[in-house]
């Protein structure tokens, strides 16, 4: 067997640690892999219980209900519109009195 200069084998050893440190890396990320995908089946089986609820819920709910609530949502839709318009032109008026001011003074 050959003898092997001691920067040779020095390197080897360093050569031996990394890949020792890669293995173990790969090892981290398969176990890391494994747990996201355990939450992922999690986060889709409460989605699909989610979604049962929600089909069972729409089939309890009466019709009438449901159009009072699709109404009353763009009843608050339309408020909210009505609101923005109205301090709009609230803070229009403020700013126009405020620079008369600022500019007669």
């Amino acid at each position: 067997m050959a003898t092997v200069s001691p920067d040779m084998y020095e390197i080897m050893q360093n050569v031996a640690l990394r890949i020792e440190r890669v293995d173990n890396k790969l090892e981290q990320i398969i176990d890391n892999i494994e747990k996201l995908e355990k939450n992922v089946e999690n986060i889709n089986s409460s989605l699909s219980t989610q979604e049962r609820r929600v089909t069972i819920l729409e089939q309890v709910v009466p019709a009438t209900l449901k159009q009072d609530l699709m109404l009353a949502q763009t009843h608050i839709a339309t408020m909210h519109k009505l609101l923005w318009v109205i301090g709009s032109a609230a803070v229009t008026a403020w700013l126009q009195v405020f620079f008369k001011l600022i500019i007669h003074n």
